[in-house]
């Protein structure tokens, strides 16, 4: 999809929908929305207080602005007037906010978002654009990090060649020790000189994560029989673990399955099937099938530690009702409508402002805007009344009804995005990734990033 809609958080969505919408009630929301601009402020307060540039200033002063008039707004106008006036604030100050975010995570120094922003407000601090206690706010950040690194290198290290494992341990030996020798007595040339070293560090230790990564995929592609969200790869592992281990052994992987990946599962599966189109009187019966499949997935994996049930019985009960699950999500493909093929045209980002608008992070007056064929627009028309998802599926639907996709050999390549979880390549437009299942990504994110 395009990505000219400005997506917002969902609380503000909300508020601005209640504004909005006859016989609802915004002032119940009128709290949590307030809390959303406090998030910004402290968005405001832990990012400016270094700069990059003399631009990165203005943007900072053109925030701080905007939420003055969006709290002045939300707290002095009266309701039935509140509406106009927040879209005109809210809408760029958003956008701002995702400008100085995406400047921030650049990879100018390192990959390694802790990193980089340590070494920006360093070369800021150099620079004369930020005090020495941005710098040390962000030291604690940091050796958190550096010892999240090291747990990691503890874990992997049994797996990884000796000397690689040995490089990264001299590397985060020498991030450790840059971070205790960094004080505001230091020279400008030392600062600048622990600053490369860290850089240099970084470097080394990037190898650690890349194989770690890389190491993901390699599990992901060794077991896809199960074509489950999040947790496909794991529940077939776990069955190539029983062959090795005897019952007494399960406990703690089937607690891990339990407590790691069914939550992750689940919580793919809301995203994923918010971006699903099909015959709108079978939607409610395909999504009560497949989160049946679930709570029976959930059910074989709790037997499999039950001793009054039988280790075969309960190991077949498990492999089956993986298998049933992942069925579920096989043919939910054949059900459901591909919209690649709207990528960059106008009924494209009409599409993104209905998965936005399902999404909680485009609101009414936004879809409502976009150009639509009439039978979509009677539909939206619909949902700015009552906010009922059940209309913003049957305009999904009826628009792609009205623009087909064309038949595969006559179609032209579109673009790709790549999974941010398991980095598989994946056409421009599918629901879901086809190596993990993870859902795919909107084309612009709108959470607030207090870090």
């Amino acid at each position: 999809m395009s990505s000219e809609i400005q997506h917002l958080p969902p609380g503000v969505v909300a508020y601005l929908d209640a504004l909005g919408r006859k016989g609802s009630d915004p002032r119940a929301l009128h709290p949590d929305f307030l809390a959303h601009l406090e998030m910004v402020e402290e968005w405001l307060s832990n990012l400016s207080d270094y700069t990059i540039d003399e631009l990165e200033s203005d943007l900072f002063a053109n925030v701080g602005a905007m939420l003055e008039a969006t709290r002045a707004t939300a707290e002095e106008v009266h309701w039935g007037e509140q509406l106009p006036l927040l879209l005109r604030d809210l809408y760029p100050m958003f956008a701002t906010m995702d400008r100085v975010n995406k400047r921030r995570e650049m990879a100018t120094y390192s990959g390694q978002l802790a990193i980089n922003d340590f070494i920006l407000c360093g070369a800021a601090y150099l620079q004369k654009r930020a005090a020495w206690s941005a710098l040390e706010r962000r030291l604690d950040k940091l050796d958190h990090y550096v010892s999240n690194l090291e747990i990691g290198l503890h874990e992997l290290e049994h797996r990884i060649k000796p000397e690689v494992a040995e490089g990264v341990r001299v590397a985060l030996d020498g991030m450790s020790d840059v971070l205790e020798a960094l004080t505001p007595e230091q020279s400008d040339e030392d600062l600048k000189s622990a600053l490369g070293s860290l850089s240099e560090a970084a470097q080394i230790v990037q190898m650690l994560i890349d194989w770690k990564q890389k190491d993901q995929e390699r599990f992901r592609q060794a077991h896809q029989r199960f074509l489950i969200p999040a947790a496909g790869p794991a529940l077939e592992s776990f069955l190539e673990y029983v062959d090795a281990h005897p019952r007494t052994a399960w406990k703690t992987v089937v607690e891990g399955l339990a407590s790691e990946y069914l939550p992750a599962m689940r919580s793919e599966w809301l995203a994923i099937r918010k971006r699903l189109f099909m015959q709108p009187d079978q939607r409610e019966t395909v999504w009560a099938e497949i989160e049946a499949a679930m709570d029976e997935l959930k059910a074989a994996l709790h037997d499999l530690l039950d001793p009054a049930i039988g280790e075969d019985e309960a190991l077949n009960a498990f492999e089956e009702a993986s298998e049933h699950l992942s069925e579920q999500f096989k043919s939910l493909r054949s059900l459901t409508m591909s919209y690649a093929h709207l990528y960059g045209s106008e009924p494209g980002l009409l599409l993104e402002g209905i998965f936005g608008a399902l999404g909680g992070t485009v609101p009414v007056a936004r879809l409502l805007e976009l150009p639509a064929p009439e039978a979509v627009n009677a539909h939206l028309r619909a949902y700015a009344l009552d906010g009922n998802w059940d209309h913003l599926f049957r305009a999904g639907f009826s628009l792609l009804l009205q623009f087909p996709a064309p038949p595969p050999d006559t179609e032209e390549e579109r673009p790709t995005w790549n999974c941010p979880f398991c980095k598989a390549s994946n056409q421009m437009g599918e629901w879901s990734c086809a190596g993990c299942g993870a859902a795919a990504p909107l084309s612009a994110s709108a959470v607030v990033k207090a870090t």
